[in-house]
């Protein structure tokens, strides 16, 4: 065989020319539950098999292969290394996967090894091998990945009574007031990609009871490379309202 075409990189390990071919590169995307894409997996198949520098020799020793099993274990053993694929003239391709990129979240990691015996002269002057490299990035349509909201309400504004036990005869219903308080319960989550958003404002301000209001910040999630994503915020606002609203319908979306 002889080294043509592109050159692949990982880290501080550079193959021979042609030595690695790949054999997918692949995007697939990441959304929330709302439909939403947030990332991507790129996920890069690799497949090759060695030989030696056409100015040394024609074909290597078994030594020379054992050597460059050795070399390439110690290579993909490490995750986070930049990877790509070298042009003639030494220039970087269009294909270069690099882990410290701002939008990358995972880092670059290798996620499957293998040696193949794909040739009959397997160990004897070459051996076969293929491995998967992959990263998530950040691919984001909008800095919200889900909202939801719901709003309770506890009571009509009706009349209030109470059942009275009658030593005479039967119980009986009592009367206490003519209306009551209906309770509102306005809850959400906001889950947004890069920092914790503001919960929305209660709907009904002067009747909020401020007291049970409760907002809850939750870890962020982390996917390897320090850079976390689904920042998740958490709020519930109670009032208690002078009668009821029956055709209150609330917001359709974060903002809306």
């Amino acid at each position: 065989m002889s080294g043509k075409g592109m050159q692949f990189y990982y880290g501080n390990y550079t193959h021979e020319k042609g030595e690695v071919y790949p054999e997918a590169i692949e995007i697939i995307p990441r959304f929330g539950p709302e439909g939403v894409r947030w990332g991507a997996d790129f996920i890069w198949r690799l497949r090759g098999n060695f030989f030696q520098d056409p100015d040394q020799s024609l074909e290597l020793s078994v030594a020379q292969v054992g050597t460059k099993i050795g070399q390439l274990r110690t290579a993909y053993n490490q995750n986070y290394q930049n990877c790509g694929f070298l042009l003639d003239n030494g220039n970087p391709s269009a294909h270069v996967l690099n882990s410290s990129d701002t939008y990358n979240l995972s880092g670059n990691r290798v996620t499957r090894r293998s040696w193949d015996n794909l040739t009959e002269g397997e160990y004897a002057n070459t051996r076969s091998f293929s491995m998967t490299i992959q990263a998530l990035y950040q691919m984001a349509d909008s800095q919200i990945i889900s909202f939801s909201e719901g709003v309770s309400k506890t009571g009509t504004g009706g009349p209030t009574w109470k059942v009275r036990a009658n030593w005479r005869g039967e119980p009986y219903k009592h009367f206490l007031t003519s209306k009551s308080k209906v309770v509102h319960i306005q809850q959400g989550e906001i889950v947004s990609l890069g920092s914790w958003f503001s919960a929305p404002a209660p709907y009904w301000a002067n009747e909020e009871m401020q007291e049970h209001r409760v907002i809850t910040m939750h870890t962020p999630k982390y996917h390897g490379n320090g850079k976390p994503t689904h920042f998740r915020m958490s709020y519930k606002y109670v009032f208690e309202r002078l009668g009821d609203q029956p055709n209150f319908r609330p917001n359709m979306g974060y903002g809306a």
